[in-house]
């Protein structure tokens, strides 16, 4: 939520740069009335190259992954199973996140200035959440996936191994 601060009436002193009405302040022309300053959250120039060096790599990187996952799976045939449409399905989540909703808000956080309209604003919202949630979801899937099998065999080597003790028993006490 933002919050807008109403013109003050300042004296001369205030706005020749003392107190409020800095140089960055912009004076609309009506006789003593000046905004505040148009962006105080605006990154210094070397903040923005560092978090430029930092984030355009983690976001090349990101996406750059997750498209090669999903094309490697979906162009070999061998690769087509159960195990490796879940990490397809974590993979498209993954780069919904990168394209979609970190390369808008790393833009946003540099500018302080949202360029991509009301309507982005909430579809970037939704689709930060939806793919978080596939991403859980799918997580939460793979690791299902893979407890059946092994607490099956378990079980199966439990029984497999009392039955097979019990025979043994059973064949030796004759003896």
């Amino acid at each position: 939520m933002f919050v807008f601060e109403e013109p003050r009436k300042v004296s001369e002193r205030a706005m020749n740069g003392s107190g409020f009405g800095g140089p960055n302040s912009i004076d609309n022309g009506t006789d003593g009335v000046v905004w505040p300053d148009s962006n105080q959250f605006e990154l210094p120039w070397w903040h923005q190259l560092a978090w430029t060096v930092l984030f355009v790599p983690m976001i090349m990187v990101a996406t750059g992954g997750n498209l090669i996952v999903i094309w490697i799976v979906m162009t070999n045939k061998r690769m087509r199973n159960v195990t490796n449409y879940f990490l397809v399905n974590l993979s498209i989540a993954d780069a919904m996140v990168s394209t979609l909703n970190v390369s808008v808000n790393f833009s946003y956080m540099l500018t302080s200035n949202w360029t991509f309209g009301t309507a982005y604003c909430k579809i970037s919202q939704f689709v930060a959440v939806l793919s978080i949630c596939a991403s859980v979801f799918t997580l939460m899937a793979i690791s299902i996936d893979r407890y059946v099998p092994v607490t099956l065999y378990l079980k199966q080597y439990h029984c497999l191994s009392l039955a097979i003790s019990l025979v043994r028993r059973m064949a030796f006490q004759d003896i």
